[in-house]
């Protein structure tokens, strides 16, 4: 870690914090005699685990900082002010399946927050032991999901507040996830492939787009990558992090995870699990958000945030489709697609939409043979890699 230097456009390199710098940023904490006696990487992520010697410190603590990332992730100073901010306003709320943050240097773009060792991220234990040994753990993230909703809905202009006292937020925070810049390339793609939008399907796509900006009563805070790799489990519970890209946004968008895969899989949950972990998460939501016990409502929000999501992955297509066969980024796209429409099929909405979404999916399997896999005989959490 020492001596290696993190970028992002348009700033200077940021070193890796320094041992000299964290005891400093903890002593404000801890008091002047807290020591670092170790730093562990933990990578590839720009994020170390380190050890700490003084009385009332915990035991170790982790360390996040800026990277240099071509995906445009963790790159600007303004997303550590975002985890700062949503952290602490987490804490002040009484919202405890978060780490607590301890300090920050948001100018240096360093955070230090609560380790949740010996919890370990779910990914880590779906790809070791798969999704039957690890139920209790996917229904408690299902849970975890929920109840960060009911936590936060209404206080959006709480959390503005804290955000505010740190700066402006970067473009990432404010962004709406599933609805990606892209849009009207990847829609001339698909005309060029015989694949262009019917009224119909424009309009229902629209409709559902309309619904995850407005949100109304599903405003919420989510950390901004609901995915199995940033729920900590270990303890019977989870704990969520990576809130750099935190936002108010609609709730139903930290539920996509249980039906469309994300970047790290080809399949998610089966089917004879998707609708208890639905059902876990709207229970929880439920509790404080009378609207998510609406079929309707919940239905079409649900629904819409899977095929708007499922939408965005086809800005790939002209990336995927100059790639080898094989590449198994391919089979991951078609199923998403055919993860989303099921999601419209199984909540009785968005039929125009679903049903392109699943023509897109079968034209895929034709323009790529090698993607024309049985998608059931694949393991849950299959992994991308």
């Amino acid at each position: 870690m020492r001596g290696s230097h993190v970028t992002y456009p348009g700033a200077r390199a940021l070193p890796a914090p320094s041992l000299a710098q964290l005891e400093r940023l903890l002593a404000a904490t801890f008091g002047p005699a807290l020591r670092v006696v170790d730093v562990s990487d933990l990578a590839p992520w720009a994020v170390s685990r380190c050890r700490l010697d003084g009385a009332g410190a915990p035991a170790s603590v982790i360390v996040k900082w800026l990277r240099d990332d071509p995906n445009g992730f963790r790159i600007d100073p303004r997303q550590i002010a975002t985890e700062r901010a949503a952290l602490e306003f987490l804490a002040a709320i009484g919202f405890r399946s978060s780490p607590r943050s301890i300090a920050a240097d948001t100018v240096a773009g360093v955070v230090i927050m609560e380790d949740l060792a010996p919890r370990e991220p779910l990914a880590e234990r779906l790809r070791r032991d798969g999704a039957e040994a690890n139920m209790a753990e996917l229904l408690a993230f299902a849970r975890v999901a929920g109840e960060l909703a009911a936590a936060t809905v209404g206080r959006s202009a709480d959390y503005d507040a804290v955000r505010a006292s740190y700066g402006d937020p970067d473009p990432l925070a404010g962004r709406a996830m599933g609805l990606g810049a892209g849009w009207d390339n990847t829609r001339r793609a698909m005309e060029a492939c015989g694949l262009a939008m019917s009224g119909d399907v424009a309009g229902e796509l629209a409709s559902g787009v309309e619904t995850l900006v407005a949100s109304g009563p599903f405003l919420v805070l989510t950390n901004g990558d609901p995915q199995a790799n940033n729920i900590m489990v270990g303890d019977g519970g989870a704990r969520l992090i990576d809130f750099e890209t935190a936002a108010f946004r609609h709730a139903l968008i930290s539920a996509t995870w249980i039906h469309v895969p994300g970047p790290h899989w080809i399949t998610v949950a089966p089917d004879a699990m998707r609708g208890g972990l639905e059902d876990a998460c709207r229970r929880a939501m439920s509790a404080v958000i009378p609207h998510a016990e609406d079929d309707r409502l919940f239905g079409f929000g649900m629904a819409a945030a899977c095929a708007t999501l499922a939408y965005e992955r086809l800005n790939r297509f002209p990336r995927l489709d100059a790639r080898p066969a094989g590449d198994p980024s391919r089979v991951q796209m078609v199923a998403a697609l055919e993860a989303a429409a099921a999601v419209t099929a199984r909540h009785a909405t968005l039929p125009q939409l679903g049903g392109w979404l699943e023509g897109v999916a079968a034209a895929l399997r034709r323009r790529w043979p090698d993607a024309d896999v049985d998608l059931a005989a694949y393991p849950p959490f299959t992994p991308r890699r």
